[in-house]
C-alpha cells in the first residue's frame, strides 16, 4: 500500500509547498533530496547489520517530514531575502548562514537523542532500532544535503531559468 499512498502523500506535500512558495521548481528540488537521503538509511542498516523492515519504513516517513521541514526553513529565508532586494547569490548565502544553526541543532539533537537507542543491546529495544537507524543516519546525511546540495540545486535551477528566458526573449536577465 506504500506505493500508492506514499506517492499520493509526496504529491500532496509538493502541492502544499508549491502553493506556499508560489513556485513549481523549489518543492521539486526539495523532494529530489529525499532519494539521496535514503542512501544513508541503507548505509546505516548495513553498518548495524539490521534488515530494512516496516519499522525502517516508518522511520523513513519521519525522516522525510524532518527533511522537508529543514528545507522549508532554508527556502523560506531564501525567498524572503530575494523579496527584500538581495541579489540571488547573496540571498542564498545569507539564507544558509542565518538558518545553519537552526537546521544543524535540530539535526544534531535528533541524532543525539536516538544514539542511546542505536547502542541499546536489550531484547526489548531490538524492534525499535531499525526506525532509529533510519531517522538518525538519514537526518545526519539530510542535513548535509539541505545545507550544501539544496543551495546548489537552487542555483542550478536559477541558471537554467535565466538561460531559457534569455534564449526565449533575447534579453539578458
Amino acid at each position: 500500500s506504500l506505493q500508492f499512498v506514499g506517492l499520493s502523500v509526496l504529491f500532496m506535500i509538493y502541492i502544499v509547498i508549491a502553493f506556499t512558495f508560489r513556485s513549481y521548481s523549489q518543492p521539486l528540488l526539495l523532494l529530489l533530496l529525499i532519494p539521496l537521503s535514503i542512501t544513508a538509511v541503507a548505509w546505516g542498516h548495513w553498518i548495524h547489520n539490521f534488515p530494512i523492515n516496516i519499522l525502517s519504513m516508518l522511520g523513513i516517513i519521519a525522516l522525510i517530514g524532518i527533511m522537508v521541514n529543514d528545507g522549508l526553513v532554508l527556502i523560506g529565508k531564501f525567498n524572503s531575502n530575494l523579496k527584500s532586494g538581495m541579489l540571488f547569490d547573496e540571498a542564498i548565502y545569507q539564507a544558509g548562514r542565518s538558518r545553519f544553526r537552526a537546521i544543524f541543532l535540530t539535526s544534531i539533537t535528533t541524532v543525539a537523542g536516538l544514539a542511546p537507542l542505536l547502542l541499546e543491546k536489550s531484547r526489548q529495544a531490538q524492534f525499535l532500532i531499525p526506525m532509529a537507524i533510519s531517522i538518525a543516519y538519514g537526518i545526519a546525511f539530510a542535513t548535509v544535503l539541505t545545507l550544501i546540495m539544496l543551495p546548489v540545486l537552487l542555483s542550478f535551477s536559477n541558471s537554467v531559468k535565466t538561460t531559457i528566458k534569455w534564449l526565449y526573449t533575447g534579453n539578458k536577465v
